[in-house]
């Protein structure tokens, strides 16, 4: 891909050309491969990477407890991982899939990628699913039919060469004008996680290629001849250029009939081209996507290790991942619950980046800004001044400050 083809889905409108085209599928982006190209960017730009994995490490959390034996179906994904990978999808692209496969009585649930679903134009035949949407085509790749599951009227579908039936349950996130697939919270930061693709693949191309020379030295020829004068240069060149296994810092030789040896440095202020346009590019994307650099792993400056922040952010944050949950959760669990794969009493156990105990000061340092405290204040703290003191550094309620500075006599 590149920057010219990367485009924003519109919504389709016209059913029955999609009916006429293609394997049938109702088309996501103008080629049918905007899925694959969030899969893409979530590979190639690192920002977006990192939001949407910790979104969805976040949204399954640490663990489940529940009072049922935990869930596995047969490829040994439990209840979490399921949920982890339903929410990445859904974060990722704005539209999650789960498999049900019936083998007698028995029902397995599974994730299935988003980038291999389609919707099929005929919306009574369900879904198309392909392995690879980009060479459909091909007799590999052809698309199968699966049936749609709707409680009580699933007409459930058989696939050549596998045993049991299948249906799939679809769960999409609402766009306007969009009937048939969501959009992620993201898609108006698209080209600038492609941006951030692009930004890496400049630089590293630069290092590979050394477009910046360390200088031009002008040798002198006389006295040497034409062998000589190439056994000296080729010394040069192996001593003093560049990187081990590139050509960066490259050393121009002229070699002539002149008296002088001189060498004429090129000096450049490189730090890595486009950092300021890199940072515009992150806040972008975690903007776009409602999220934190500090929850991200990306740091700010004059805020990096300031635990408190990163606390507050992560309350926020788990405000929108519990709205998602209540989505996207009691649909699985409905489904779940159907078919008797795991109880409805299960609890997600959430825990912040960082404990509240890891938030607070040691005591060395209270004590050290205690006595701050006391010398500008000609040796005396109020009892207000020193609850506010310990509530900061302890992060204590106002009960269990104001006792703590009632107890000492400051």
């Amino acid at each position: 891909m590149n920057l010219a083809r990367t485009e924003i889905p519109q919504p389709n409108l016209n059913l029955k050309k999609q009916k006429s085209s293609g394997a049938g599928q109702i088309n996501f982006g103008s080629d049918n491969l905007y899925p694959q190209e969030c899969a893409e960017l979530f590979r190639e730009s690192s920002t977006l990477h990192a939001v949407i994995s910790k979104k969805a490490d976040y949204f399954s959390g640490t663990e489940i407890e529940s009072t049922q034996e935990p869930y596995k179906n047969a490829k040994g994904y439990g209840q979490k991982e399921i949920y982890r990978r339903c929410s990445l999808d859904y974060y990722l692209a704005g539209n999650c899939y789960v498999m049900l496969h019936r083998v007698g009585g028995t029902v397995q649930m599974y994730h299935i990628d988003q980038g291999k679903v389609r919707r099929n134009a005929e919306l009574s035949k369900g879904f198309l699913v392909s392995a690879n949407w980009a060479s459909y085509r091909q007799k590999e790749y052809k698309p199968f039919e699966v049936a749609e599951y709707k409680e009580g009227e699933t007409k459930w579908s058989t696939i050549e060469g596998k045993e049991g039936e299948f249906a799939i349950y679809h769960i999409m996130d609402y766009e306007p004008s969009f009937d048939y697939y969501g959009l992620p919270d993201w898609v108006g930061a698209t080209y600038y996680a492609k941006l951030e693709m692009l930004i890496g693949q400049f630089n590293s191309n630069m290092f590979d290629n050394g477009l910046f020379s360390s200088g031009v030295l002008r040798l002198s020829q006389e006295g040497l001849s034409p062998d000589e004068t190439r056994r000296f240069v080729n010394d040069i060149n192996a001593k003093l250029v560049g990187t081990e296994k590139g050509n960066s810092g490259k050393i121009i030789i002229f070699t002539g009939d002149q008296d002088t040896v001189d060498f004429t440095e090129l000096t450049t202020s490189f730090e890595g081209s486009y950092i300021e346009l890199k940072q515009m590019v992150e806040d972008t994307v975690i903007s776009a996507a409602s999220w934190y650099r500090s929850l991200s792993g990306l740091s700010t400056e004059g805020q990096l290790g300031n635990n408190q922040q990163i606390l507050n952010e992560y309350q926020i944050a788990m405000q929108d991942i519990k709205r998602t949950r209540s989505l996207i959760l009691p649909q699985l669990d409905r489904l779940a619950s159907e078919f008797g794969l795991w109880s409805d009493d299960y609890e997600i156990i959430d825990e912040p980046p960082i404990t509240i105990s890891s938030s607070a000061l040691n005591g060395a340092q209270v004590m050290a800004m205690v006595a701050v405290a006391q010398a500008v204040g000609a040796g005396t703290l109020s009892s207000d001044a020193a609850k506010e003191i310990y509530k900061i550094g302890y992060n204590l309620s106002d009960e269990d400050a104001e006792i703590l500075a009632n107890s000492l006599d400051l």
